[in-house]
């Protein structure tokens, strides 16, 4: 018994790589939360070339400092034309959670537009160790009227 026990200590490394590649350890599941802050209140209409509030959070649970980069844009649902309204870059610590307020101008680019908040950031695919540019978006939709 003794001696099985020197064994497994001093290949301590060697079983937990095996183990790992075998994929017997559990992994930390790496994700990023992004969702607007209060859905409920989202709006249904909006007037051309009125300033509205767009808030959203985005949470970092990649287990490491992640460098996010979020574009926001107004999309035509005539025509699923997109016209960028906004930007920016944010960095967050594991379990850091941001929530972003963007004012941006109504355009006239159809009856009916949503509002697009897409997010670019450098993450793991799941059960993956190899960092790769990672993407998501949400949005929601409204009617727009002239002023």
């Amino acid at each position: 018994m003794v001696g099985l026990i020197m064994v497994v200590l001093a290949n301590q490394n060697a079983i937990a790589k095996q183990l790992d590649d075998w994929q017997i350890i559990p992994k930390p599941q790496r994700v990023t939360e992004l969702y607007f802050a209060n859905e409920q209140t989202l709006p249904r209409t909006a007037k051309v070339g009125t300033a509205q509030k767009v808030e959203f959070v985005v949470r970092n649970l990649e287990h490491r400092a992640t460098k996010y980069r979020y574009d926001v844009f107004a999309v035509s649902g005539d025509d699923g034309s997109a016209r960028p309204l906004g930007g920016g870059v944010l960095s967050l610590d594991h379990n850091q959670t941001r929530t972003i307020n963007e004012v941006v101008k109504m355009p006239s680019i159809g009856s009916r537009e949503a509002i697009k908040v897409e997010l670019n950031y450098e993450g793991f695919v799941d059960g993956s160790n190899e960092l790769s540019e990672q993407k998501q978006s949400i949005h929601y939709w409204m009617k727009v009227v002239e002023k």
